[in-house]
């Protein structure tokens, strides 16, 4: 992990193909649409949230491809960002939800 860079949580492209979790790759993402909701990296391992309210309203008006999470910046050396999968034991990504 990379502490100090900042990563946007982008609505993914309702307008492509939709995508599926053992055919996606780097050559095949889908786009990432703007505006997103930012994160800076934290210095040590740990959970990174967004707030992503205003995204989740337009997946259920312009169309719902879910999201991309990369760096704004991939321009840099140095710049990876990792993230544990579903698939390992511990530290698993989790949604929380808070309607009001």
């Amino acid at each position: 992990m990379v502490a100090g860079r900042t990563l946007g949580a982008y609505r993914a492209d309702p307008n492509v193909a939709a995508w599926t979790e053992a055919a996606l790759n780097w050559n095949n993402q889908p786009a990432a649409l703007v505006p997103a909701a930012t994160a800076v990296m934290p210095a040590t391992d740990q959970y990174v949230s967004w707030t992503v309210t205003s995204q989740v309203k337009d997946l259920y008006t312009l169309g719902n491809n879910g999201f991309v999470v990369r760096d704004q910046d991939e321009t840099g050396t140095g710049a990876w960002q990792q993230f544990n999968s579903r698939a390992v034991a511990t530290n698993k990504p989790q949604l929380y939800v808070a309607w009001s």
